[in-house]
């Protein structure tokens, strides 16, 4: 949060606000609010549709001005904010350094499109620091790179070292690990100085209430940290503390992580609880991403939650959106992205890699033992899995549903039997297979009903697998009864056979693995059919 005067709160709180806006142009040329059309500013502490780590964002001003002076390339941007009332104006804010990255002209208005220093951090890091060394120096070096000063509050931890010499990582990927270690999000702060955004401060640093928003949904359940996973030097090496579940999880990768570190970001992340928000209001400038606020709802309940992501509007007044997102426990992480249609969606992460499916139609399972559902799993070497299966459905009747995972040897782990009443159930199995020699293979959800018959929408039927050893490209499933590809998309088999779905089914290129028969398409391996798409 920006420190602004008591006169400037005072004047926030208003209605009828009134505000003033200038920009500086290259330290030389002011333009006031008569040339200032409008801007936005865009700011974010995550870099995903959730709470994490170590997020190196920049910064993006876009502005339309009316004026007829040469803005050069690269051209520094200052843009300022102030108010006034009945005890005269108050002190100029700043609203960050910009550079121009593009320029338009129509009608004597010049559009520009602006970001921050961060912007630079996408280019390779070659250090010229002798390793061994600590962070401090490494961040002292990237300021330097960056052509930014480092903010007098930032803290690097004295006795944290980073052993190697980072060859081949990005700026931004080294002061990602750096922010992660000190469990933090890096910004260019409203001066222009590199900062952290410390996730342990979790004040509050204002309380908002119906005057202050037009609206303010909750999108998620509240959501809460227990347990943190770090990866680190390989994709199955990793450390945890703390209990939770995967959705009470932060899970991050940090090549330069210690115990030590881990333990640090455990106490200061451990509990942290906010609710998932978006909220469109009137906006506050001196609040920033990673501040937290309460908000009071209509009926008098108090919400608490970090903004995550902001986007300020000046338009002659002010208005501001903010969100505060998270994934849904069964999207958490390395969960269910959500609007799939049974294709596969691999999320690769260093820490592993989950390989998912759901179905897109409804099925019903009765008596018969039958394949639902396929997940194709490719291991590159010796691994252990973590499978997990969740099934939401309505049963005709008390009964059993009895749950096996086949591939082409046999049973894959055991036979599990589920105790499911008359009406909605929701069927939650998760096992660890440990020590499973490298394979390839689909693995076949069977289910089977007891007696009566059990009923599952699209989409509530989830099953995927959790192993460092898995390869991002699996493969995919052949189709039985209830499986679907979206029409579409191309589909890559072994490299070999590309087949393209569009409004007329046709075969681009053919293989031995593939063949046209009749209106049937057949794409094969040395024992079965993977695929039929037909009519």
């Amino acid at each position: 949060m920006y420190p602004i005067s008591e006169k400037f709160k005072t004047y926030l709180k208003k209605s009828g606000r009134e505000f003033e806006t200038k920009v500086a142009i290259d330290d030389t040329t002011v333009l006031g609010t008569s040339s200032i059309v409008e801007f936005d500013i865009e700011e974010a502490c995550i870099d995903e549709e959730e709470f994490s780590l170590g997020a190196v964002i920049s910064s993006r001003l876009n502005m339309k001005l009316k004026t007829n002076i040469d803005i050069s390339s690269n051209a520094k941007v200052q843009p300022y904010i102030r108010m006034n009332g009945a005890e005269g104006y108050t002190e100029w804010l700043p609203l960050g350094v910009y550079y121009v990255d593009s320029r338009n002209v129509k009608n004597d208005v010049v559009s520009l499109a602006c970001f921050d220093r961060l912007i630079l951090a996408q280019k390779i890091y070659h250090s010229g620091l002798n390793y061994p060394t600590k962070m401090e120096l490494v961040m002292n070096e990237i300021a330097v790179l960056l052509g930014v000063e480092l903010d007098e509050n930032l803290f690097i931890n004295q006795d944290y070292i980073i052993e190697e010499k980072p060859d081949g990582y990005t700026i931004r990927e080294v002061l990602s690990f750096i922010a992660i270690s000190h469990a933090a999000a890096v910004k260019i702060n409203k001066e222009g100085k590199l900062e952290f955004i410390k996730f342990s401060d979790r004040e509050i640093k204002e309380t908002l209430t119906t005057k202050d928003y037009a609206t303010c949904n909750i999108t998620n359940p509240t959501k809460t940290y227990l347990r943190v996973v770090a990866n680190y030097n390989s994709d199955i090496e990793e450390s945890e503390i703390g209990a939770g579940e995967v959705d009470e999880t932060l899970f991050f990768y940090n090549p330069y992580i210690t115990e030590t570190m881990l333990e640090s970001i455990f106490n200061d992340l451990n509990e942290m609880s906010y609710t998932p928000i978006n909220m469109n209001w009137r906006g506050r400038p001196d609040l920033e991403a990673g501040d937290w606020v309460e908000i009071v709802q209509r009926d008098g309940t108090i919400l608490k939650a970090p903004l995550l992501r902001n986007k300020f509007i000046y338009k002659g007044g002010l208005k501001e959106t903010s969100s505060s997102p998270s994934y849904t426990a069964q999207q958490s992480e390395y969960g269910f992205g959500g609007g799939l249609k049974d294709n596969i969606k691999q999320i690769e992460k260093r820490l592993g890699v989950y390989v998912l499916t759901t179905n897109a139609k409804s099925f019903e399972v009765n008596g018969s033992s039958q394949v639902k559902m396929v997940l194709p799993i490719s291991a590159m070497d010796d691994t252990s899995i973590e499978f997990t299966i969740v099934i939401v459905g309505q049963a005709s009747t008390d009964s059993t549903l009895e749950v096996e995972m086949k591939r082409d040897t046999g049973l894959f782990g055991n036979s599990y039997k589920c105790f499911v009443r008359e009406g909605w159930n929701t069927v939650n199995i998760s096992f660890l297979a440990k020590d499973i020699p490298q394979f390839a293979n689909n693995i076949r959800l069977m289910l089977r009903m007891e007696k009566g018959i059990f009923t599952v929408e699209p989409q509530q039927a989830q099953f995927y697998a959790y192993g460092a050893n898995l390869l991002a490209s699996s493969g995919i499933p052949y189709a039985s009864v209830e499986d679907y590809v979206d029409i579409g998309e191309i589909i890559n088999i072994n490299e070999n056979a590309f087949v393209t779905f569009t409004e007329d089914i046709k075969v681009e290129k053919t293989t031995e693995n593939t063949e046209m028969e009749m209106n049937i398409i057949n794409i094969t391996d040395s024992i079965d059919i993977l695929m039929e798409v037909g009519e």
